[in-house]
């Protein structure tokens, strides 16, 4: 499953609902899980489901499951006839959550059910390779997670219209809210599906189809198979009223793309057209032929972000897009389509034995989609999708740290996190580099074979590169697995010319040993090139623990260096803090070959940020030609937040005509100022801007709080005609009337709360912005805010609730602590685990909170402005005094070569 992190944090793909705001907690606490923590392990593995026969009577309006399943359960072992403890050969505990009149039944078996698991008891101990069946019947209602049931309502309005429909999305431990399970990747069973429900709706799951029946009272029974076992996290079925289009079979596998009726098939073709031919690259890339006997992909608003399940893919509609959405998504739809298909062999074939092996089937599909863009698309989006892969990693490890590979997690959820994506994708390339092309791609070729249809864990893979390289890779497995952190470098160059030769220093300042922070035994590649033409190599190399500095000298010819580059064959995972100077920085971020060193020169010459090195920032800037430089660029000046970057931020989007550039450059610009707010205004009304950066761009708009933009911003939330698709322009309008602080704005938003004035798919928006503008008014409004997120809490919509905790929190509203804390039982584990942190936080807060005056918030926040604005007027004047420093520079130099012109051509007539 793809993880999902906005443009301001790396290019991965999954996102839950409430992870920004989880994120923010831990990053306060800076662990990963508190030192009391246990270690977590798989399952026993003596009585084992082998398979799953479910037969499934669907009710979709009342969401409702009745479900009869016989489940084959074995001891699948000949000699543990006498274990320690005969209670393994006799019992065996089920999850299951929220099951309605169970009734179990099978020879000499009893249960006991508490709510959240079923427990079995056997009369008689299972004997070597026994095979038993029990049979499950039961209702499920209106469940909580797991299963989700999106039927229209009559208060709620849609772009297209909600259509009727049910689907599953499990990972990580959720089929347990429908299905008696062992809820873990460990237990792998076959499955058989028997899914009834009026003729009129489709029905799809794993498998192959067998066969449908109706019968006489228009009920239709769709028939699946699974032969491959399938653990129950990527169990999937969906039944509904569909769209679809069919795509080229591959092999002779059928290829379909399925969606809720309202959609436009060729848009589901336009998102996901490339599958063919994905499927055929990572066929002759892993040596495998794809397993499945079809490959399915549907689109519904209850997936968060897109599953991986054997044969039939799901996806969050969003991801659906017209020609014009489809602009700037084109890359992170086929990033996330190809991320979803490596898991066929990472975690579908091969499944992990348990979550502290979460990184071979997710750090894989990351790296995949690297490896896809390397081969089809360009050399630059390979190495940038590298660049942000460690980018990615970066920012999380700033909060906390984490050996990739841990039994230490409070849950599995956690383990989904970007320490896995990209941080473990990046260290799959430096193990490509460290062994070869040739072995590492064998030694995953035999890996694939050796392990298909089986669990396996890290050493199993790191045995298979091992046997194709002959390489020990236990150091590696062991330095960059197992050990937490990576290697930050901290450096300078002392330039010879008259000896000809460059000194380069670089020192790890990482090194932490109470925090378990290791030295890195890591050789880095630095390559300089002359004002000749001329390039010259070195390695510093980094192989004594006791001494965290290293050196190498690098001779050159006569003439100077002009550009350098550090790990110029993206071999190593580090962060770099070296200054070579502004020219050298300038001639690197213009020449440097590779993306990542372009980036870091502009990083640099922002990070200086004189007069001097912001023209040479301008001057390159817009010549730049990959998208993914500009948008890095305009990240750093951002982050620099300074009048002189401002103005260079805005002219970067004005002049940017990439789409794909488009939404990350935008997002960037939550900075109020002058230069920002023009070139955003520009931006909002250009034509044919997609939707998606239409709608930041607005919400940005917002917050530059300029009394001539609340009008337009009111027109655009008022306009039928600018919905946007999936709601992205109305839902950029309305966080960006929020973000004005105008009681106008404030009064317009409560007035477009009430079920079906709002579309849904933009209700979460609007409650979003009401939370941003509710702190800046009085008490009266701030207290109808309360009152609006409060009864929210109960609304039948997962995402208006999530953000009406959201809204809670942001009022720092203490005395709404308990209201949150009951949602729990609407709320799966994974979901409240993450609120409960929240409301821990509420209560520890010493925010404003609703109870001081609007007055006081206002007072305190415009003294903050107003001491930004005199530093940016102090800037200005330093500017300035810069800008007459270089003219008066640029003038004596101008006279003097005036002179000597002059004195030359005196000489020349002597």
């Amino acid at each position: 499953m793809p993880f999902e992190i906005s443009e301001c944090a790396c290019r991965d793909h999954r996102v839950g609902r409430l992870e920004r705001a989880e994120m923010t907690a831990m990053a306060a606490s800076g662990d990963f899980v508190p030192a009391s923590t246990l270690s977590k392990y798989a399952p026993n593995m003596v009585i084992e489901p082998v398979h799953l026969d479910m037969a499934l009577d669907f009710h979709l309006e009342a969401k409702t499951l009745h479900a009869v399943v016989e489940q084959t359960f074995v001891n699948p072992h000949d000699a543990n006839s006498n274990p320690g403890d005969p209670s393994v050969l006799r019992t065996l505990r089920l999850d299951a959550i929220g099951f309605l009149d169970l009734e179990v039944t099978g020879a000499g078996v009893t249960h006991r059910y508490d709510g959240q698991s079923i427990t079995l008891s056997w009369s008689t101990p299972f004997g070597p390779n026994e095979k038993r069946v029990v049979r499950f019947k039961y209702t499920i209602e209106k469940p909580i997670s797991g299963l989700y049931f999106d039927v229209p309502d009559e208060h709620y309005k849609g772009f297209p219209d909600r259509m009727l429909h049910v689907i599953t999305d499990h990972e990580s431990e959720r089929a347990r809210y429908w299905l008696p399970v062992v809820d873990f990747p460990a237990v792998r069973t076959t499955l058989s599906f028997e899914i009834t429900a009026p003729q009129q709706f489709q029905a799809v799951a794993n498998g192959a189809l067998v066969g449908e029946t109706v019968n006489a009272q228009g009920l239709k029974t769709t028939k699946y198979k699974l032969d491959t076992p399938c653990p129950s996290y990527l169990i999937c079925l969906a039944v509904g009223d569909f769209v679809s289009i069919d795509d080229e079979p591959v092999n002779g596998m059928p290829i379909k793309y399925l969606a809720p009726k309202g959609y436009n098939p060729e848009d589901l073709k336009r998102a996901l057209g490339r599958t063919p031919a994905m499927i055929r690259w990572i066929e002759k890339k892993l040596d495998h032929k794809f397993p499945w006997p079809k490959y399915f992909q549907i689109f519904s608003r209850a997936i968060g972000g897109a599953m991986e399940n054997i044969s039939f893919v799901t996806w969050l509609d969003r991801y659906i897009p017209d020609e014009l959405l489809h602009q700037e998504l084109v890359l992170n739809a086929d990033s996330i389509n190809i991320h979803e298909m490596a898991h066929t062999y990472f975690g579908d074939l091969i499944v992990i034995r348990h979550f502290e092996h979460v990184w071979l089937k997710e750090s894989w599909a990351t790296y995949v989609s690297t490896l896809w863009f390397e081969d089809n698309v360009s050399e630059d989006q390979y190495r940038y999708d590298l660049w942000a892969n460690a980018a990615g990693y970066f920012a999380e490890a700033a909060s906390y740290m984490r050996p990739i590979v841990t039994r230490k997690y409070d849950s599995s959820w956690r383990m989904f996190d970007s320490h896995t994506y990209p941080g473990g994708a990046y260290r799959l390339h430096m193990l490509r580099k460290h062994v070869g092309d040739d072995a590492f791609f064998r030694g995953v070729q035999k890996y694939v074979k050796a392990f298909a249809c089986k669990t396996a864990e890290t050493d199993d893979f790191r045995k298979c590169i091992e046997a194709e390289s002959g390489i020990n890779l236990v150091p590696f497995f062991d330095q960059w697995l197992y050990s937490k952190g990576y290697p930050k470098l901290k450096g300078s160059l002392d330039i010879k010319t008259d000896q000809r030769y460059v000194a380069v220093t670089l020192e790890q300042t990482q090194v932490d040993v109470a925090a378990s922070i290791p030295f890195f035994n890591i050789t880095v590649d630095v390559e300089i090139t002359d004002t000749d033409g001329k390039t010259f190599e070195a390695q510093v190399v980094f192989d004594n623990p006791s001494q965290t500095k290293a050196f190498a000298v690098i001779p050159i010819g006569g003439a100077k260096p002009k550009v350098v580059r550090f790990d110029p064959h993206g071999r190593m995972l580090f962060s770099l803090d070296v200054s070579p100077g502004e020219d050298i920085l300038a001639a690197t971020a213009a020449e440097a070959k590779d993306v990542a060193n372009r980036i870091w020169a502009y990083q640099e010459l922002i990070k200086a940020g004189g007069l001097s090195a912001m023209r040479k920032v301008r001057a390159g800037m817009l010549k730049e030609p990959f998208y993914g430089v500009r948008v890095q660029i305009a990240a750093a000046l951002a982050r620099a937040k300074t009048a002189a970057s401002l103005e260079l931020l805005g002219e970067l989007l004005t002049a940017e005509r990439d789409p794909k550039a488009y939404f990350p450059m935008v997002f960037r610009m939550s900075i109020r100022d002058d230069s920002v707010r023009k070139a955003l205004r520009a931006f909002v009304e250009r034509p044919n801007v997609p939707y998606r950066s239409r709608g930041k761009a607005l919400e940005n708009l917002g917050l530059q709080r300029n009394a001539d933009d609340l009008a337009y911003l009111m027109s655009v939330a008022t306009d039928p005609n600018q919905l946007g698709m999936h709601g992205h322009t109305r839902g950029g309008a309305l966080r960006g009337l929020g973000n004005m602080r105008s009681e106008v704005a404030f009064d317009y938003l409560m007035s477009r709360t009430a079920p079906g004035i709002e579309p849904i798919l933009v209700r979460p928006a609007l409650y979003s912005a009401i939370a941003a503008s509710a702190v800046w008014q009085n008490q009266q409004r701030l207290r109808l805010a309360i009152e609006l997120f409060e009864e929210g809490l109960r609304d039948s919509n997962d995402e208006l609730r999530f953000a009406c905790v959201r809204g809670l929190i942001t009022l720092d509203s203490k005395s709404s602590a308990s209201a949150i804390l009951g949602m729990e039982s609407t709320m799966d584990e994974r979901d409240f685990t993450t609120v409960k942190s929240l409301v821990r936080s509420l209560r520890s807060s010493t925010g404003f909170g609703p109870g001081v005056s609007a007055d006081k918030v206002k007072e305190l926040f415009t003294l903050a402005e107003t001491l930004e604005g005199r530093l940016k007027k102090m800037e200005e004047a330093e500017r300035l005094r810069e800008l007459r420093e270089l003219t008066l520079k640029e003038q004596k130099e101008k006279e003097a070569k005036e002179k000597e012109d002059k004195d030359k051509a005196t000489e020349a007539k002597l």
